[in-house]
């Protein structure tokens, strides 16, 4: 039976990835275990998903990640790989896709950019977001990875030398890619149909073995590729729930807004205790624990947020941080720091649902509370994924990229999981 590794470069992209090999029975593990043992994982699963945690990287060393995750797969006898993108085009994309088709072997990779089901779609070439060019939408003030650009070959063109052909869909059924080919092929797709349309195209010219693009093509592939199947059993959901958002996007701080005037309880981390070398261990930290604990153990769902409006994210950027910290240091020092918070507040309250928002957060938890990995079970709603943490006591991660969702995606939440509880 084949085996596929896909790479995605943050861990709610990787979980999403995953998610959606489990709506097909299709048995996957998520980790951000870049020496993960192959050929061990390949014996129980058939998707591995690695999170390269690559998108804030230099260029250089993210191409030396995928090449190197793609070569050892090769080696370990897997013959088809996936490398899942930003629906938005964030991250090293033109250098990731680079350096996975260098060291898959192949001459040309299939890239099928659009995620219509979250209004990301690409037409003549060019990446929309809600109909509008990814350049004049919020990701164009992204704090990390700001977007200038809309047109995909321009964003691949950034990285990489690689030649590209766009394939509109009016040129679908005449599509044929000679062995001669070389370099990155776009597809235009504006709805989920076109989705399907192109995966079929691109199995019928025989390219499915190199691929990339978002979590919406991922779910076409066990419709195209000869997965075998196997049953999960059901998720056990235990609450109450402990929320934990660590996205700055627009859309994440509307969506907190909108929890807060709904009267769900929650607690702020206040800047410096995110901040300092020891915050998660500091006497405010000692308090907020003990505070949220309470709410948890009086069966309260509990949201921790650092920021959940403009003015406190403008606040939030005028605390002081250390002299001698580069800007990814102290974006790793805030993950880092809440993922230490949250390990206390399991501890302390045996929560057995964690929802958290944004892939910076995620993996910051995962690394500090070391997690082996998830094994993805689907997704409550379009874009929130759920799964179980590999060999813990049933803990339960949902989680989302910090700008997917309705503005009432908590509550929304809520409802789902008190319904699931019961049952």
């Amino acid at each position: 039976m084949p085996k596929l590794l896909v790479i995605a470069d943050d861990l709610t992209g990787a979980n999403d990835a995953g998610a959606q090999f489990a709506k097909s029975g299709t048995s996957s593990f998520v980790t951000t275990d870049r020496q993960a043992n192959f050929a061990e994982l390949y014996e129980r699963f058939e998707v591995v998903v690695v999170d390269s945690e690559s998108r804030h990287l230099p260029s250089e060393e993210a191409r030396s990640h995928i090449f190197s995750l793609v070569s050892r797969a090769r080696r370990a006898g897997i013959t088809y790989f996936y490398k899942k993108t930003d629906s938005t085009m964030r991250g090293n994309i033109g250098s990731e896709l680079e350096a996975l088709l260098h060291a898959s072997g192949k001459s040309a990779l299939c890239f099928v950019p659009a995620l219509p089901q979250q209004g990301r779609t690409t037409r003549n070439g060019i990446q929309l977001l809600g109909g509008k060019p990814l350049h004049e939408s919020a990701f164009a003030h992204d704090p990390r990875n700001p977007i200038r650009e809309s047109r995909v070959a321009n964003i691949l063109a950034q990285q990489s030398q690689m030649p590209t052909r766009l394939i509109s869909l009016d040129h679908l059924g005449e599509l044929h890619l000679s062995d001669q080919h070389n370099g990155f092929v776009v597809f235009d797709a504006e709805v989920e149909g076109d989705l399907r349309k192109v995966g079929e195209a691109i199995k019928r010219i025989g390219r499915l073995h190199v691929l990339a693009g978002t979590a919406g093509f991922v779910e076409c592939l066990p419709d195209l590729i000869e997965f075998r199947k196997t049953e999960r059993p059901d998720l056990s959901y235990r609450l109450p729930m402990l929320v934990v958002n660590g996205s700055l996007n627009e859309v994440s701080l509307q969506q907190l807004a909108h929890a807060e005037r709904s009267g769900f309880p929650w607690k702020r981390i206040a800047p410096e205790l995110l901040l300092a070398s020891d915050g998660a261990e500091s006497s405010l930290a000692d308090t907020l624990v003990s505070e949220t604990g309470d709410l948890l153990s009086q069966g309260k769902d509990v949201l921790l947020r650092s920021v959940s409006h403009r003015d406190e994210l403008s606040a939030f950027a005028a605390t002081p941080a250390p002299a001698n910290l580069s800007h990814l240091k102290i974006h790793e020092r805030v993950a880092r720091n809440t993922g230490r918070l949250v390990g206390r507040l399991l501890a302390r309250s045996q929560v057995g649902l964690l929802l958290v928002f944004g892939g910076d957060t995620l993996v910051g938890i995962a690394s500090e509370l070391r997690w082996p990995g998830f094994l993805p079970h689907g997704e409550l709603l379009p874009g929130i994924t759920v799964s179980e943490v590999a060999d813990s006591n049933g803990l339960v991660v949902i989680s989302k990229s910090g700008g997917f969702g309705a503005e009432s995606v908590l509550t929304q939440i809520q409802g789902i999981l008190k319904q699931r509880a019961k049952c």
